[in-house]
């Protein structure tokens, strides 16, 4: 078929999406809307859907059925599910007793700081030793590496619990981000830039989409000073525009030492329009499709188990927890799958209530801007963004929530001087 309908269709979303998000900057630094920032993401996806675009790949046929009236229903609850879930969500920020919103995380760096670049190292030298531990390195310099092998080596880079600890990169990068947006200062990138690199190193492209959606919402969340820190100079504007199309030519070459892309899978003529459709999420929409519908196996209702993974995923056979097995294509399933994988259409209308819930508190803490805080809102930005690709909301990466609570503690912790009677105190913050 040709590729110039879905190349404009492409040119033109990412227009009509860049206006609509310069247009809703003042509204979005006053209050995010996530049904918002879901409609947005999930609009290229669907439209991409009137497109008769087919997978050529014998593996990936049973996509070619699209997507039922009866999924684009249970689409269409679900959304109406979550909406109402924000709702409810801002009703109950309205009447809890939240602190007024901070305005500059200048205190918290200049009172934590030592302690922050300290936690930031016990992170890197994790990564050390789980990186030494696996053999990525050679699958990087190797000319022509096999993905199986890419594979197990990936496997070989978690040690254990211990790479919860990884996330101590993350959260450090995430408030050093907040106060390059308010200062304006360049070091401040320089976590964030690290721990970029070393997700790149081990081929995790969803911990490196993290970081870039983490500090998209930090730019919303710090208004004109972002701006200022990002657009202020020709210089900066160049500067962020190279790191762009790095990280862009970063994750395409992550791709295929990974074995993705290496092999056409659609009757699009072009490698990099096929690229585009697949990462708009639009074959995520046919895999749930396909799985309500049958034409994809799946197991049998996991009532509940899905949800709470975070918690089970050390002491269980992850393959009981894992969905994707049966899906196919680069993308899971949309954010819907899991909730179906649970309760099946019962979860995709219910549990969107509960996720609209949480994301809105999780924006609402953010403002606070205590390290608990701006890691909730994190999440839940990346929720909203990812829910038509996977699910992240209890996603086990999601234990970032407790390694970040003990990270907030510890940047509230103050040692008094010999002969006070309390040796610790802790250190109120502007925060919910």
């Amino acid at each position: 078929m040709s590729d110039a309908p879905i190349a404009l269709f492409s040119v033109a979303t990412v227009l009509v999406c860049g206006l609509a998000f310069a247009l809703n900057i003042p509204l979005l630094e006053r209050r995010f809307v996530p049904a918002l920032i879901v409609a947005a993401t999930w609009t290229p996806a669907l439209v991409f859907q009137f497109f008769s675009v087919k997978f050529i790949d014998p593996v990936y046929l049973p996509l070619n059925h699209g997507v039922s009236p009866a999924t684009g229903l249970l689409m269409g609850l679900g959304f109406l599910s979550f909406t109402l879930g924000t709702v409810a969500g801002f009703a109950l920020v309205d009447r809890l007793p939240f602190k007024p919103p901070a305005t500059s995380v200048a205190d918290l760096v200049e009172r934590a700081s030592g302690r922050l670049v300290v936690l930031f190292l016990v992170g890197f030298l994790i990564f050390i030793y789980a990186f030494r531990q696996s053999d990525l390195s050679g699958a990087l310099l190797a000319q022509s590496s096999n993905s199986k092998d890419v594979y197990q080596d990936r496997l070989a880079f978690h040690v254990g619990p211990i790479n919860h600890l990884l996330f101590l990169m993350d959260i450090v990068s995430v408030v050093f981000m907040k106060r390059f947006f308010e200062a304006g200062k360049f070091r401040h990138t320089l976590p964030a830039a690290v721990t970029v690199l070393c997700n790149l190193m081990t081929l995790q492209k969803s911990r490196v989409l993290f970081l870039v959606f983490s500090s998209l919402f930090l730019f919303f969340l710090s208004g004109p000073s972002a701006r200022k820190a990002v657009f202020g100079t020709k210089f900066r504007v160049f500067l962020f525009s190279a790191a762009s199309v790095f990280g862009a030519a970063a994750l395409l070459v992550a791709n295929m030492l990974r074995g993705i892309g290496l092999l056409r899978l659609t009757n699009l003529s072009s490698s990099l329009i096929e690229q585009l459709y697949i990462y708009s999420g639009a074959p995520a929409l046919l895999n749930l499709s396909g799985t309500v519908e049958g034409w994809i196996p799946s197991d049998p209702p996991k009532d509940g188990l899905i949800l709470i993974r975070s918690l089970l995923w050390s002491f269980v056979d992850r393959d009981t927890l894992y969905i994707g097995r049966y899906l196919n294509g680069i993308n899971n399933g949309t954010a819907l799958m899991y909730y179906w994988a649970d309760f099946r259409t019962l979860g995709i209308i219910l549990i969107p209530f509960l996720v609209g819930i949480l994301v809105t508190l999780g924006l609402r803490l953010a403002q606070g801007l205590s390290v608990f805080g701006l890691m909730a809102g994190c999440i839940a930005f990346d929720a909203l963004v990812m829910s038509v690709y996977t699910e992240v909301t209890f996603e086990p990466t999601t234990l970032i929530i407790a390694v970040a609570a003990m990270v907030d503690v510890l940047t509230r912790l103050t040692w008094a001087p010999r002969g006070v009677a309390s040796a610790v105190v802790l250190q109120p913050e502007a925060a919910a």
